[in-house]
């Protein structure tokens, strides 16, 4: 699933896979509640980047229909499952990914 030359990334959370694409709007609808994606990054870069906020970003990432969409909170629940690590690590990747752009 996940496209590199789209800007996709799979993710893989309680048994089921979803496409995390970084499109215009979800990046958008990110920086409403988090702030730009430069300053999140520089951010994460100094380790002011919470938990909460991962998945607020990656939540709206997610490209799914919208009568399958997860709730915020259970994509929290499943990512705290998968470990704070493993959820940074998918955070950065996707922060990467962004802002240098998808793979040519």
């Amino acid at each position: 699933m996940g496209n590199p030359y789209r800007g996709e990334m799979e993710l893989v959370v309680a048994g089921k896979s979803y496409c995390l694409r970084p499109t215009f709007e979800a990046i958008v609808m990110a920086e409403k509640e988090l702030g730009g994606v430069v300053g999140l990054a520089v951010n994460a870069a100094d380790g002011k980047v919470g938990f909460s906020q991962m998945v607020i970003f990656l939540w709206h990432l997610i490209e799914t229909p919208a009568d399958e969409r997860l709730s915020r909170d259970l994509f929290g629940r499943y990512l705290l499952q998968e470990g704070v690590a493993r959820t940074a690590e998918i955070f950065r990747d996707m922060l990467t990914l962004i802002l240098n752009g998808p793979a040519e």
